[in-house]
């Protein structure tokens, strides 16, 4: 089962795209910081027999528009707000960032069920939290990926992190980035491709 690729509009005129398949009661999938759609289309694929399932990009990442100055999580959880009214999904699976924004969204436009796979929500101080006004500095300066570093070093994202150099986290989501550019350029269809499928409709 394949893919469309739909957007809607947000609330304050950003455009937000979104991948859909299946059949059934909608689910959203909201995806992580360091993610993008694309990376979770095995799940949607598997979860397609049963649900319709849409896949939304948050700002700045494959289908949407750019998260733009003073992009937070109160536009985040705008943005879902339109996914969930533009397609009338009862179901919201949030991981990690996600999840939170998910959280979020039930305050302002609860649907029927969310799920939730790590969300970074600290319970009785299960999270340590040293390490945010770093990572507010660096968004302040909208150094993303540096404030993606301090993240993953503060959280301690997987085993060794906290021991590795800054410089060398830093490097590891460069090439992580541009090997999800080149993916996600991949799924695209080149010119010649695009035109022609464009005659075969007419």
């Amino acid at each position: 089962m394949g893919f469309a690729t739909k957007k809607i509009i947000s609330n304050d005129g950003t455009v937000i795209g979104y991948r859909q398949t299946g059949n059934g009661p909608g689910l959203i999938i909201c995806h992580g910081g360091g993610r993008i759609s694309q990376n979770y289309q095995k799940l949607a694929t598997a979860l397609a027999d049963k649900y319709t399932v849409y896949i939304p990009d948050r700002r700045g990442r494959g289908l949407s528009g750019e998260a733009g100055p003073g992009y937070d999580i109160t536009k985040a959880i705008e943005d879902l707000v339109a996914i969930v009214k533009a397609t009338g999904a009862e179901f919201i699976f949030g991981h990690s960032a996600g999840g939170l924004i998910a959280l979020e969204t039930m305050f302002v436009c609860p649907v029927k069920k969310i799920a939730l796979y790590e969300p970074p929500v600290s319970v009785n101080g299960s999270l340590p939290s040293a390490w945010l006004s770093d990572f507010n500095k660096a968004l302040q300066k909208k150094r993303l990926k540096k404030a993606m570093a301090v993240s993953l070093i503060g959280l301690k994202a997987f085993e060794g992190v906290e021991k590795m150099p800054l410089w060398a986290i830093l490097l590891l989501i460069n090439i992580l980035a541009l090997i999800e550019k080149k993916r996600e350029k991949g799924t695209q269809p080149k010119k010649g491709e695009r035109e022609t499928k464009e005659k075969k409709k007419i």
